[in-house]
C-alpha cells in the first residue's frame, strides 16, 4: 500500500494538485490484489477514481514486474476526451517513472490509423470497445486481435450510464457485454458517481449469473478534497442574448474564471459561443462540441490538461460531451436542465479546488431532442426548491444515489424501453452467446449492415476541405495530403439508420451526390485522395467500411475567423 500511494503521490504532483488519501483507494486495492474479477466503484465526482484503478497496473509496469494483466483498456461514454484522457494517462506514466509503454486511442478512427485496442494503454468509447470485441467495425477483419486484447486485460468503464439514449437501448445491452468480457478473461471496473441503483443491480446480476464472476462493490465513504460549490436552480431557461452577457460580466467582477456553460445542443452552444465572440466582455470564449473538426477539438481538450487554468478569463461553452473524464476546476457553471445523473455530473466539474457557484436553468424543452421527455420532466420536478440538497450530491455519493434513482425508477425504465423491447430481447440473445466474435462475423453481418448494430456509434468521417483543396476533390482530381492534416480536418457525423447527413451531399451536375474519398499511401506520412461520386444509398453507408466522405463546404460554419463546426446536422433517407 505504501509503494501505491508515494506513486498516486508522484501522478497528483504532476497535475498539480495534493493528494488526499482516500480510503476507497486501498479498498479497490486490496480487491484487486485478492483476485476481484469485478469490480463496482461508487465515489463522489473529483475522488481520483481513475488514479485508484489505473495504479496498481502503472506500478508493474513502474517495476518492471508481472503484471495481474497484459493491459488496460479504459472506456468513456463519449470520444470528445478521449484525447484529454490519453494524455492524462501518459502525463501519469512518465511521473511514475514507467520508462517503456505505449497508450492508444481508439474511437473507430479510419482504418489507416486504428490500433484495434492495441497498447499497454487502450482509451476508447464504449461504442468502440463493443464493435471491436463482437468484429462489427469490420467483419470478417480485425476480429481476433482486439478481442484477444480483452483477454486478461483490465478493462475500466468510466461513467458509463452517461451513454444514455432515448430508449435505455445501449444500456440493456451492457450487462450483457461485461459478461461476455468477464467470460473471455477480462476484469471489468465499472465506476460512476451517479449510476442508477436499477442498472447497477442488473449489472451484478447479470454478471454472477451468466459471467461467472463474484461481483464486489465499492462505496466511497470519503468526502472529497473540493471548494464549496453554491447551487442556484432557476426558473427560467439559459438565454443566449444580453441577459447572457451579464451573467459573464458578474464572473468579471467577482474574477470568477474559468467559467463553462454547458448547453444541451450544438446549436444552441454555437449560438452562445457566438454571443460571447460579438461582445465587448474581455473575455477568451471556446467552443467544445462533437461535430468540430478533429484539430480544433483536440485544440480545447489538451487545455484541460495545461493544469492550472486560473489567471485565464477562459468561457468554455461546451454541449454534454464534458460530463466524464474532464478535471477541470471551474468557478462559475451555467447550465441547461438535463436528466438527474447528467446534471450532478456537470456540477461535477465546478468548484474542485476551489469555492464556485453554479446555475441550473430549469427549461425540460431546452433537451427535448436529447434526452427522453420523462427524465426531464422528472428531474426539474426533483430538484425544484432543492438546491442546497443538490449541491451536496457533489459531496455525498448516498445523496448522489438518492437524486438518481429517484429519477431513474424501474417503471420510467420500463417505459422508455417499451418501443425496442422486442429488438432488446433479440441483441441480449445475440451478446449473450458463447461465441461472439464468430457469431456476429457470420450470423449478424446483414444485419449489421442493414441497421447500427446497438444504435450506438454508428458515425461517419466527413473530411473538411477548403479552398483550392475543395475545388480539387469536387472536380474529381487526386489530392495529396500529410497524414497529419488528414486527420486534423476530421469531422465525425451521427447515423440515423438508413438516413444520410445532408452536409455530405453535393449538387453534381443538378443531381445530389455523396462524393467518397477513397485513401492510397502514397509515402511516408502521406495519401493520396481519390473523389469518386455515388448515389447516397443505404448499401453507401454500411458499417462494415471504413470509407471517408467529403463534407459540404458550406455546412461547416465559420464567424469571423471562429470555427463554429457543423452546427446543423439534418438527415435525409437514404436512397434505394
Amino acid at each position: 500500500m505504501r509503494e501505491y500511494w508515494e506513486l498516486v503521490s508522484k501522478i497528483v504532483e504532476a497535475r498539480g494538485c495534493h493528494l488526499k488519501k482516500y480510503s476507497f483507494f486501498e479498498e479497490v486495492w486490496k480487491a484487486l490484489s485478492e483476485g476481484s474479477r469485478f469490480l463496482v466503484i461508487r465515489a463522489p465526482t473529483g475522488c481520483g477514481k481513475t488514479e485508484a484503478v489505473f495504479t496498481p497496473f502503472a506500478q508493474a509496469l513502474a517495476n518492471n514486474t508481472d503484471s495481474p494483466w497484459f493491459s488496460m483498456v479504459y472506456a468513456l461514454p463519449t470520444r470528445s476526451l478521449v484525447f484529454s484522457m490519453a494524455k492524462r494517462f501518459s502525463k501519469a506514466l512518465k511521473a511514475s517513472g514507467v520508462r517503456h509503454a505505449t497508450v492508444t486511442v481508439n474511437y473507430g478512427s479510419l482504418f489507416t490509423l486504428s490500433p484495434f485496442l492495441e497498447g499497454d494503454i487502450a482509451v476508447a468509447t464504449y461504442d468502440t470497445l463493443l464493435y471491436a470485441f463482437y468484429g462489427a467495425l469490420a467483419p470478417g477483419y480485425h476480429i481476433l486481435l482486439p478481442m484477444s486484447k480483452t483477454v486478461g486485460s483490465l478493462v475500466v468503464f468510466d461513467e458509463i450510464q452517461l451513454l444514455q439514449d432515448v430508449f435505455w437501448y445501449g444500456l440493456s445491452i451492457l450487462p450483457y457485454h461485461v459478461s461476455n468480457l468477464l467470460r473471455f478473461g477480462a476484469d471489468v471496473i465499472i465506476m460512476s458517481a451517479t449510476i442508477p441503483s436499477v442498472l447497477r443491480e442488473e449489472l451484478l446480476r447479470v454478471a454472477k449469473a451468466e459471467g461467472g464472476a463474484e461481483p464486489r462493490e465499492i462505496v466511497s465513504s470519503d468526502r472529497p478534497a473540493r471548494g464549496n460549490l453554491k447551487v442556484e436552480v432557476r426558473e427560467n431557461p439559459l438565454l443566449e442574448g444580453q441577459e447572457l452577457v451579464e451573467l459573464i460580466r458578474e464572473a468579471e467582477e467577482k474574477d470568477y474564471f474559468p467559467v463553462l456553460i454547458v448547453v444541451n445542443t450544438v446549436e444552441k452552444a454555437a449560438r452562445v459561443y457566438t454571443t460571447l465572440l460579438d461582445s465587448k466582455l474581455n473575455v477568451e470564449p471556446l467552443l467544445l462540441h462533437s461535430r468540430l473538426r478533429a484539430g480544433a477539438r483536440r485544440s480545447v481538450e489538451e487545455l484541460f490538461e495545461e493544469g492550472d487554468l486560473r489567471g485565464r478569463r477562459l468561457v468554455i461553452v461546451s454541449t454534454q460531451v464534458v460530463e466524464a473524464g474532464l478535471d477541470l476546476d471551474v468557478r462559475l457553471l451555467l447550465t441547461e436542465l438535463s436528466p438527474i445523473d447528467s446534471l450532478i455530473q456537470r456540477l461535477g466539474r465546478c468548484a474542485r479546488r476551489s469555492d464556485g457557484e453554479a446555475i441550473v436553468f430549469k427549461d425540460p424543452g431546452g433537451g427535448r431532442y436529447i434526452y427522453p421527455k420523462i427524465l426531464l420532466e422528472s428531474t426539474q420536478e426533483l430538484v425544484s426548491g432543492r438546491d442546497c440538497e443538490l449541491q451536496e450530491t457533489v459531496r455525498d455519493v448516498h445523496k448522489a444515489q438518492s437524486f438518481v434513482d429517484d429519477v431513474y425508477r424501474r417503471s420510467i425504465i420500463e417505459k422508455l424501453t417499451e418501443e425496442v423491447k422486442d429488438e432488446i430481447a433479440e441483441i441480449k440473445r445475440l451478446v449473450s452467446y458463447t461465441f461472439p466474435s464468430l457469431l456476429f462475423s457470420i450470423r449478424a453481418r446483414e444485419r449489421i449492415r442493414k441497421e447500427p448494430l446497438l444504435r450506438l456509434g454508428a458515425e461517419l468521417d466527413g473530411f473538411y476541405a477548403s479552398g483550392d483543396i475543395y475545388q480539387r476533390l469536387l472536380s474529381f482530381e487526386k489530392v495529396e495530403i500529410p497524414i497529419s492534416e488528414l486527420t486534423e480536418r476530421i469531422v465525425r457525423l451521427s447515423l440515423r439508420g438508413r438516413e444520410i447527413p445532408t452536409c455530405l451531399l453535393h449538387d453534381i451536375g443538378g443531381v445530389e451526390k455523396v462524393v467518397v474519398l477513397e485513401i492510397e499511401s502514397v509515402g511516408e506520412g502521406t495519401v493520396a485522395l481519390h473523389p469518386k461520386p455515388v448515389d447516397y444509398s443505404g448499401a453507401s453507408l454500411h458499417l462494415s467500411r471504413q470509407v471517408l466522405f467529403l463534407l459540404n463546404f458550406d455546412s461547416y460554419r465559420i464567424h469571423n475567423g471562429y470555427e463554429l463546426g457543423v452546427v446543423r446536422c439534418e438527415y435525409r433517407s437514404a436512397k434505394r
